[in-house]
């Protein structure tokens, strides 16, 4: 029986007592920080305020409030003493653009580029190109970007033969202006063929 009493003592100071590695995190929030979700080394907590046991050591700690593509964090690195509790008050950042944000927004910036593209936009398929290119936005696809690359050369090219037409007509009606652009044009084969003898006409 003094045995089984021993082994009882000793147990029932164990559940009295916490580990000797562990220690408590107080972690304070305060006005619009109340109710941060608390993280130790990547593990979710609960809500702030929040009295949390931590193994003696160093820990991570980020408290974080996510508002659609936009978050305020708060990161740090503590050094937790055994048996020492310690006070952390959290303050939050400014919100900020969260990486899954991001990567919605470049998505829908992408969409709305590569419609764009698909009409003629110039400018759009420069951006298409790009982002083919990275993957940024649309799934990196370098075939698709050699297409594009074709495609807005093409357009360019047929841009630069319209407006070399125009002011053909208007050079040929005496615009100074006009005169000058073909000569550069003839001169550097924009819209128009290399061609030193027409420059010089000009």
């Amino acid at each position: 029986m003094k045995t089984m009493h021993f082994v009882c003592g000793i147990a029932a100071m164990a559940m009295a007592f916490p580990a000797a590695a562990d220690s408590i995190l107080r972690i304070k929030c305060y006005d619009n920080d109340v109710d941060a979700e608390i993280f130790i080394n990547g593990h979710s907590k609960g809500a702030c305020p929040l009295d949390v046991s931590v193994a003696a050591g160093t820990v991570k700690l980020r408290a974080q409030k996510i508002n659609g593509d936009y978050g305020q964090f708060f990161d740090t690195q503590i050094v937790v003493v055994e048996g020492v509790p310690q006070r952390v008050d959290v303050t939050l950042s400014a919100p900020r653009l969260t990486t899954e944000g991001k990567l919605r927004q470049e998505a829908a910036e992408a969409a709305a580029q590569l419609r764009a593209a698909e009409s003629g936009d110039i400018e759009a398929m420069k951006k298409v190109v790009s982002y083919y290119s990275t993957g940024t936005g649309l799934a990196k696809d370098p075939a698709q970007a050699r297409a594009w690359q074709k495609k807005m050369t093409a357009a360019v090219e047929a841009k630069q033969r319209k407006e070399a037409y125009e002011e053909n007509i208007k050079a040929s009606n005496g615009d100074v202006a006009a005169m000058e652009s073909l000569v550069k044009r003839y001169e550097t084969g924009t819209g128009v063929e290399i061609d030193a003898a027409q420059a010089q006409a000009w």
